[in-house]
């Protein structure tokens, strides 16, 4: 049920994006600049909160198991998609792609809700594990295999990006046992605040 609830919801998003599009509301210049800022802003501080939410040093040692799994998974999938482009007969850029896309899902819109239903009381921990290995992998292998001219016009610089920052100061965060504080509520308990009583 939770599979055909996302799909479903995943159908709706492409065809609200497709109107919107249709009607001029998004352009190639609008989209290109929500682009950006996912990529530069919204997902890296989504990752860093996300883990630093929920991981401590306590249960990252106690997950460690999972974070073998998951680089044995990408292992994996990696010499997977190898033997799929020889298989295929594929060669260069379009190679690449393959590679790429036989690699890395759609774990963030399908999988977390199938694993916070299936381990609704640690799910969102093993999530959060997960999502260590995953990015880290996602934003360097990822950042290769998707760069056009294969491997000869690389720049590893692309490796250093936002996101892998922002995966490396999570993990820092969680090892030193750095936490944020909440500087104010949040809107919605503001918002829901008396008015304050002037004398």
């Amino acid at each position: 049920m939770i599979l055909l609830e996302q799909i479903g919801l995943f159908v709706i998003y492409i065809l609200v994006g497709v109107l919107m599009v249709k009607t001029h509301v998004l352009n190639r210049d609008t989209l290109e600049t929500i682009s950006r800022f996912v990529m530069k802003l919204a997902m890296p501080v989504m990752i860093f909160v996300n883990t630093i939410d929920g991981v401590d040093l306590q249960s990252l040692l106690q997950s460690l198991s999972l974070l073998g799994l998951t680089a044995v998974l990408y292992l994996c999938t990696y010499l997977l998609a190898r033997l799929l482009v020889v298989i295929f007969h594929l060669q260069g850029d379009r190679a690449q792609v393959y590679r790429a896309l036989s690699m890395f899902g759609n774990i963030g819109f399908m999988g977390i809700p199938i694993i916070s239903s299936i381990f609704p009381d640690r799910g969102m921990l093993y999530i959060a594990v997960f999502t260590i290995i995953d990015q880290l992998v996602l934003w360097t292998m990822g950042v290769k295999l998707t760069t056009p001219g294969g491997q000869g016009s690389f720049d590893p610089k692309k490796m250093v990006n936002p996101c892998t920052v922002a995966v490396v100061l999570s993990v820092v965060f969680v090892v030193t046992g750095i936490r944020l504080r909440r500087c104010s509520p949040p809107l919605w308990k503001r918002s829901a605040a008396p008015p304050p009583r002037w004398p």
